[in-house]
């Protein structure tokens, strides 16, 4: 049994190590030939009741969304899009296969949702499947983790299929049973009950972790159709997924809690949204550059970037380089950078003119564009 706690300890310390962003370029996926378990009956799953919340249904190209940790090597892992075996829209598949028990670190997805609530009354349902050789080398879990307002964590839960490597999850499950969750099915429509995490622990997010350990074999997860059901806390008036009593518009959906200003009032519903004075309907610049100085391309001048008529100097100063950029073939730079330092050059001297800026400054201003490494594509996908 030593030995198996140690196997497990190594594991979880290599999957608590692996929780930095890494940047993935996902490869395109031909859902037809990436299908779920085959000569499957699919139950109707998911009958709505009033206090449930559809949260993710996996659409299509999500998978950017999520975290990916992969160490390379053995196992050989990959994650992909596929044809959701509940519904035949998109689901998310992750498959490890390994080789050689001299190296079978943990491999993972993850992505954190903005749900909340309170353990007494909030679950989590999804559409997991797995699938594994089910020995002693080889086997997939979902790890659920909760924090609360200040993205502190407070509770985290092992979840597993049923019968998937029982000997082991048996023993530590045994050992640490709060710890840990058998589903009540190896496939098919799963609850991840967070009242397993203990009682009454208010949440604000929730991480879900896909992950697959094998040294030899092969294992997977079919991940779909995530939802929560709360009883409680999840007034949500606006229907945009976050709670009124931390969402900053709480009668205006806006999912991404955007707040330009951080004035604690979301953009959706912030009147003026920079804070400078000026209501969005009347700003010619309602998303004002508020910088202390102004800066060009990386470059900080030292002057300081004064506030007027609803905008700022760095505001007119980023016209003139949109402007220039939208003219950007991409063999015409030197006349372009020519024509915006002539530009700039005109403006601030209106400014030296008008006394808003010393001689000195303005050299400064000259020299940064001068050497601004403009103009340059926006290159939008």
């Amino acid at each position: 049994m030593k030995n198996l706690k140690f196997i497990f300890i190594t594991i979880a310390v290599f999957f608590l190590s692996c929780e930095s962003d890494t940047e993935v370029i996902f490869p395109q996926n031909n859902l037809k030939n990436q299908s779920a378990t085959s000569n499957k009956t699919i139950q109707p799953l998911f009958n709505r009741v009033d206090n449930e919340v559809l949260v993710d249904v996996i659409p299509a190209g999500s998978l950017t969304e999520w975290t990916v940790n992969d160490t390379g090597g053995n196992p050989y892992f990959t994650y992909v899009e596929i044809a959701s075996p509940f519904d035949g829209s998109t689901a998310i598949k992750t498959s490890v296969v390994g080789v050689t028990t001299s190296l079978c670190p943990s491999q993972n997805i993850q992505k954190v949702y903005n749900i909340n609530g309170n353990t007494n009354e909030t679950k989590l349902k999804a559409y997991l499947e797995f699938t594994s050789s089910m020995d002693y080398y080889n086997f997939p879990y979902v790890v659920v983790y909760i924090y609360d307002e200040f993205n502190n964590e407070v509770g985290a839960q092992v979840f597993y299929g049923q019968g998937v490597i029982s000997g082991l999850y048996e023993y530590y499950a045994n050992d640490a049973p709060e710890s840990y969750t058998e589903l009540d099915t190896a496939s098919g429509d799963a609850i991840l009950d967070l009242s397993t995490m203990g009682a009454d622990i208010a949440f604000s997010s929730v991480r879900i972790v896909l992950a697959n350990y094998a040294c030899i074999g092969e294992n997977s997860i079919v991940f779909d159709h995530l939802r929560v059901i709360n009883q409680t806390v999840m007034e949500d008036n606006d229907d945009d997924l976050i709670a009124d009593f931390i969402d900053n518009c709480p009668e205006t959906a806006n999912g991404d809690q955007a707040d330009f200003d951080n004035d604690g009032i979301g953009d959706a519903c912030d009147k003026d949204v920079d804070n400078d004075d000026c209501l969005n309907d009347e700003d010619p610049f309602p998303y004002s550059i508020m910088t202390e100085t102004i800066v060009i391309d990386g470059i900080d001048t030292g002057v300081e970037n004064t506030l007027e008529y609803c905008g700022t100097m760095a505001d007119e100063i980023q016209i003139i380089i949109n402007q220039i950029n939208s003219q950007y073939t991409g063999d015409n730079y030197y006349t372009l950078h020519k024509k915006l330092s002539i530009e700039v050059s005109k403006l601030t001297y209106y400014w030296y003119r008008n006394r808003k800026i010393t001689s000195k400054e303005r050299t400064a201003i000259g020299r940064a564009t001068w050497n601004a490494q403009i103009p340059y594509y926006i290159i939008t996908e």
